[in-house]
């Protein structure tokens, strides 16, 4: 969310010590619950936040407030 959008690259260059397979778990659970929804965009696939996902980072207060991304 604090970045905007990213690709699985951007992604994985920001969490170094995740293993490829665990991200790919990670991503598909949190596609399958719809807290982040997938773009193609040229080559890449693109990650972004839900509203479902805000509203899931409220909750347990750890979404910054002075940044706000929509997807």
């Amino acid at each position: 969310m604090k970045y905007g959008p990213q690709s699985i690259s951007q992604i994985k260059s920001s969490i170094r010590d995740l293993n490829p397979a665990n991200l790919e778990h990670i991503l598909d659970f949190l596609l399958e619950n719809k807290i982040i929804t997938q773009k193609m965009t040229g080559e890449n696939l693109i990650y972004r936040i839900t509203e479902q996902g805000i509203g899931l980072l409220d909750f347990f207060k750890v979404k910054p407030s002075s940044l706000f991304v929509k997807s």
